[in-house]
């Protein structure tokens, strides 16, 4: 698939375009883990408290923690980003054309 957007989120709109995303589901983000797509389950302070660091545990107080293979999240920016990010491109691929054929082969490489 050829990429042209004028940006990250121009690319990721045509991305999903191409392939029928029509919507994201925003309440599902930052609930699996990054590493192994495990789900996350929320965990407090106390039960963390040897596992994250000081200056994180003094500035936060939502952790989680993946089931399957024990990495820990918190609140913190990069979340935050992420869901601004996903709320743009939502609002963007809402309003965009439907693609010609909703199961369209794409040729990657």
């Amino acid at each position: 698939m050829l990429i042209s957007g004028a940006g990250d989120i121009d690319d990721i709109e045509h991305i999903f375009a191409k392939n029928g995303v029509t919507s994201i589901e925003l309440d599902g983000i930052g609930s699996r883990c990054s590493m192994c797509n495990g789900l996350l389950e929320e965990r407090t302070r106390d039960q963390l408290k040897s596992e994250i660091p000081n200056k994180v545990s003094d500035y936060h107080n939502k952790f989680y923690q993946c089931a399957a293979c024990g990495k820990v999240y918190w609140e913190g920016g990069h979340l935050s980003r992420m869901r601004a990010l996903a709320k743009t491109v939502e609002s963007r691929i809402g309003r965009a054309a439907p693609p010609p054929w909703p199961h369209q082969k794409v040729k990657i490489g």
